[in-house]
């Protein structure tokens, strides 16, 4: 397995469709996020600032995906640098693995060279997503916070 650092307009592009998929999968587990939100051109944008990261795995063929951020700088409102993992998929025939699990090694690694030891790692995971609570729980994740939503009138969550 590699793990691929995107660099070029393919790699870009593949960032772009494993978003893509994600919003897909998601958008069963919530209705109030849209399957066909258009993400082209997504990464190229945010890559060129080096606040940002993603990176993806490829076995026979791109098979994962990751995307974070700083989140917040050490003084700036909290105790530590924090780092924020916005998206992690990995395709449904490539899952139990190892290749989150790299993406995620990937992640701190970034987080690493920017802030030594002095980071912490957050994540927003689907309440009805059970295979990802419990694969993030299995890595150390622990709930802290909780988002509660009131849905608009006549929506289903």
């Amino acid at each position: 397995m590699n793990i691929i650092i995107p660099k070029n307009e393919k790699d870009f592009e593949i960032c772009d469709y494993f978003m893509k998929k994600l919003i897909e999968y998601e958008s069963g587990l919530d209705s109030s996020i849209d399957p066909d939100t258009n993400v082209t051109g997504f990464h190229k944008n945010k890559l060129a600032n080096q606040n940002f990261f993603a990176a993806y795995a490829v076995a026979d063929k791109p098979v994962g995906y990751i995307f974070g951020y700083i989140q917040t700088f050490k003084g700036n409102g909290t105790t530590t640098n924090r780092v924020f993992v916005d998206t992690l998929f990995v395709d449904e025939n490539y899952r139990h693995q190892g290749v989150g699990r790299q993406l995620l090694n990937a992640f701190e690694n970034w987080a690493a060279k920017n802030f030594g030891d002095d980071y912490e790692i957050e994540l927003l995971c689907l309440s009805n997503n059970a295979d990802a609570l419990k694969f993030y729980q299995k890595l150390g994740y622990s709930q802290v916070k909780q988002t509660l939503r009131k849905p608009k009138k006549g929506a289903n969550l």
